[in-house]
């Protein structure tokens, strides 16, 4: 009985006859010896794989060529003189269709065979269905793409373009970078990520969600992977963006009890937080240092509790509730003196429960006589 493996070349499919030891791919020419233990399943495609075979009309120019008439061309490589032509016609093509979609698959087996300009221009094809408003396309599309971004030799043009399916494929570029890091591929894990980066910079609706996908991985991620998603982390903050910050701090607080070498880096971005945006981002701050189990974590939530702007009387009677009672801890003396010294919605009977806790931290001290001084 005939089995079939993936050929180590090129990706594609290999027919094997039993008891055969070598094999040469009719694709590209790679010798290979098979071993039955080591043999590799291929993929469980849920469509059929066509071989583009339509010709173009002699004298028709690459513009009007159909997408299998493209494909047949620069897979047979007979007509280097147009190269130039259908490379153009590629990058303009524009008939999203549910028939063109079975010419998809081939088109991914061949883009890691092509200089990289028109492996970019004719991947663009696969983008501009990710990027239809005909979603059940997009959708195919999106159960094409995993497959075709593990086989070997993959192709960073099809990197690319995934990135423009948005948070939907922050999940299977993840699962790309993570097998380019088993195979010791750096650059391939790289550029997966790296297209991570463009699709939550393009999301709206879901960057939260793409973003904390990336936080609860860095624990099972290879140490290139987490690496570059503290990194991203940073940046992240360091633009303004803050809704991830509780799950950052959770993050932080198992890093210090199971994985010392992640807390350095988790440190540093979240010195890039900003104050909060809203009233909803102080809550939850003053709710993070409920739940953090490590001192250390608690005073990094500590440190992020600072006046929203614009400032609310709720914002400043829910610090005062939390707080107050624990106002002789340094740290939490340091966020209170930063609403007192903001100077409203404080009431008498805030300030008399600092009082009455005297001798405060010097924080707390000068912010309580600066202010004081401003009362009638």
């Amino acid at each position: 009985m005939a089995e079939r493996v993936i050929c180590p070349g090129c990706g594609n499919a290999l027919n094997l006859e039993d008891n055969l030891t070598l094999v040469t791919c009719p694709f590209c020419d790679t010798k290979s010896r098979i071993v039955r233990k080591l043999r590799r399943a291929e993929p469980r495609f849920s469509w059929e794989i066509q071989q583009p075979e339509k010709k173009p009309e002699p004298g028709t120019p690459p513009s009007q060529w159909s997408l299998e008439e493209l494909l047949a061309c620069l897979n047979d490589g007979d007509r280097p003189d147009l190269h130039h032509q259908i490379t153009q016609a590629m990058d303009s093509w524009s008939r999203v269709s549910e028939e063109n979609l079975k010419w998809l698959p081939p088109l991914m087996m061949s883009l890691p065979h092509w200089e990289p300009e028109l492996a970019l221009r004719a991947a663009g094809i696969i983008g501009k269905y990710l990027c239809s408003d005909k979603r059940e396309l997009r959708h195919k599309v999106l159960q094409m793409l995993p497959e075709f971004l593990l086989l070997p030799r993959g192709c960073e043009a099809l990197l690319k373009v995934t990135a423009l399916a948005d948070a939907a494929a922050v999940r299977m570029l993840l699962d790309t970078a993570r097998h380019a890091c088993a195979q010791n591929d750096l650059d391939y894990a790289k550029a997966a990520m790296l297209a991570i980066q463009t699709a939550i910079g393009r999301e709206r609706n879901e960057r939260k969600t793409a973003t904390c996908l990336l936080i609860h991985q860095i624990f099972d991620v290879h140490p290139f992977m987490a690496e570059w998603i503290l990194t991203f982390l940073r940046y992240q903050f360091d633009v303004g963006y803050t809704d991830f910050l509780g799950e950052t701090l959770e993050v932080l607080d198992d890093a210090l009890h199971e994985r010392e070498d992640l807390v350095e880096g988790l440190l540093k971005a979240l010195k890039k937080c900003s104050r909060p945006k809203s009233s909803e981002d102080l809550a939850l701050r003053i709710s993070a240092c409920g739940f953090l189990r490590h001192p250390t974590a608690r005073e990094e939530a500590l440190k992020t509790i600072t006046p929203p702007y614009p400032l609310k009387q709720e914002d400043v009677d829910r610090v005062m509730q939390s707080f107050c009672l624990m106002a002789g801890e340094r740290l939490v003396a340091d966020s209170l003196s930063k609403f007192i010294w903001n100077g409203e919605y404080l009431h008498p009977e805030h300030l008399a429960q600092l009082e009455s806790q005297r001798p405060l931290p010097q924080s707390l001290e000068q912010a309580l006589d600066h202010y004081r001084k401003t009362l009638p």
